[in-house]
């Protein structure tokens, strides 16, 4: 006798449960609609085991990985992704090559253009006798200058004097930022 099974059933819809950005300053999970400077993240779900998952960004295959033993997969891409929007899905597909219908997307954006070099547009004097931008090489008696400028909507700028940090701003909807020490600066 030849002994065979009939299966037309395709698998479930798969999910991608997790995509993980685990380089750079700021690492964890890639959410949907979120920006992320990993172009290679790790994807993770669960399926039927042996069963193969197709990993897709818009229609264009990335590659693919096997069901573990224990239900579980993993896919890091070989190949980068390139600078913009990525809409990740994947299918799974069983031994007798049924594939199930693709998982919810989920859309990113990568971007690892760093932002231009900021600038301190004015240094301002708001207290004493004596009120004016402080300019460079001057003297002023305030402790807590106002510091301003402009760049990209929604970055943040983080505010030193020499090594020192003292602190940080997010530059608003119009492009600009303002920024006040919390602590006075001392003599010198």
């Amino acid at each position: 006798p030849i002994e065979f099974e009939v299966d037309t059933t395709k698998p479930t819809q798969p999910g991608i449960d997790q995509i993980t950005d685990k380089t750079g300053d700021i690492t964890g999970p890639i959410t949907d609609g979120s920006i992320t400077d990993e172009t290679q993240p790790e994807l993770s779900g669960k399926g039927e085991v042996g069963n193969i998952i197709t990993v897709k960004d818009g229609d264009e295959v990335l590659g693919s990985t096997v069901v573990d033993e224990n239900g579980n997969w993993t896919y890091t891409p070989e190949e980068p992704l390139g600078e913009g929007d990525h809409s990740l899905t994947v299918t799974e597909t069983d031994k007798a090559g049924n594939e199930s219908d693709p998982s919810t997307p989920i859309e990113f954006e990568v971007d690892t253009t760093k932002p231009a070099q900021p600038g301190i547009d004015l240094i301002t004097d708001k207290t004493g006798d004596i009120t004016a931008p402080i300019t460079d090489g001057s003297i002023t008696d305030e402790t807590q200058p106002e510091l301003s400028g402009k760049g990209e909507v929604g970055s943040i700028i983080t505010v030193k004097d020499g090594d020192e940090v003292l602190g940080s701003t997010v530059v608003d909807e119009n492009g600009n930022w303002t920024y006040t020490p919390e602590e006075p600066l001392g003599e010198g």
